[in-house]
């Protein structure tokens, strides 16, 4: 019986990936089954080492070790959190606005 549920898990899954992608936003990265998660995550980690690295460089420039890139790293984990709320719906599909 174990064996007949993985199995029909395994079916199931392109038909739920179907159901995420048509409610979720067409403009977001889940829109796509699969596709968008990883994109998500890789702007999430280049941000956080973008703005790291530029701290890090801005410390060698103005001696200023290591504050310009706690900032940094700082700024860029913000702003890849705010970026990664933005990209991603909500659980449940709905918009954030929608109680019923």
């Amino acid at each position: 019986m174990r064996g007949r549920r993985a199995r029909d898990a395994t079916v199931d899954s392109p038909k739920r990936d179907q159901d995420r992608a048509a409610k979720a936003p067409s403009g977001s990265p889940l829109a796509e089954p699969g596709a968008g998660l990883g994109a998500v995550g890789m702007t999430y980690g280049l941000t956080v080492v973008a703005f790291t690295g530029c701290g890090w460089w801005l410390d060698g420039h103005f001696g200023t070790s290591p504050r310009l890139l706690l900032a940094g790293a700082l700024l860029g984990g913000v702003g890849g959190f705010v970026s990664l709320l933005k990209k991603v719906p909500p659980p449940g599909g709905g918009s954030k606005g929608d109680d019923t």
